[in-house]
């Protein structure tokens, strides 16, 4: 008995064994459908914040892999790899600038990423706007992310962080686009009722 309970105490006292391989990692975040700018590491420790807001979705017990950027015009971003034989995995892009500029809004901009999975749009319109750049389409998309991660994060939450995005953005070469886009998310965000 007193075998069990040791060995019991051992396999507790383990550490745990990461899901994802380092190597795996690295060529997720290295992918070209990425982007060639992009390397593995939680440089911000969101990857938590993500776990929790995934046990929302159908998505629960996902795998995250965190990739972060030294591109300076680089923001946030998710999205679910799928992979061959496996669960899919959930990749969150975060730049170092952006990060640390937004350190304290991470963990609305994180379910505001996450949120993304859980929103249904006819056509899959949500995934068409980036390719087709459709300003209307796009804004209510990410309007209706903004709108469930707010029910995840708190609606003040997720509306201080897009002033701050809109902070972080000034003196910075973004479009007049950027800016416009996030003032008009703000106002449907504001009067969106919870």
């Amino acid at each position: 008995m007193r075998f069990i309970a040791l060995a019991f105490f051992l396999l507790l006292a383990l550490p745990a064994q990461a899901a994802i391989e380092p190597a795996e990692a690295e060529r997720i975040c290295s992918d070209p459908s990425i982007g060639d700018k992009w390397i593995p590491g939680d440089l911000f420790s969101v990857q938590g914040d993500v776990k929790r807001f995934l046990e929302n979705t159908e998505f629960k017990g996902t795998e995250v892999v965190i990739c972060f950027s030294e591109d300076t015009m680089a923001t946030a971003w998710g999205m679910l790899w799928e992979t061959v034989g496996a669960d899919n995995i959930f990749v969150v892009g975060v730049s170092k600038e952006f990060g640390e500029a937004m350190r304290e809004h991470l963990y609305a901009v994180m379910a505001h990423e996450v949120a993304h999975l859980v929103i249904v749009h006819k056509d899959g319109a949500c995934d068409k706007y980036r390719r087709l750049n459709d300003e209307v389409e796009r804004i209510f998309c990410e309007h209706d992310a903004d709108w469930v991660g707010s029910l995840w994060a708190g609606k003040p939450a997720i509306l201080a962080a897009l002033k701050a995005s809109i902070s972080f953005g000034e003196g910075r070469e973004y479009s007049p686009r950027f800016f416009t886009n996030l003032e008009k998310r703000i106002e449907l965000l504001e009067q969106a009722s919870e």
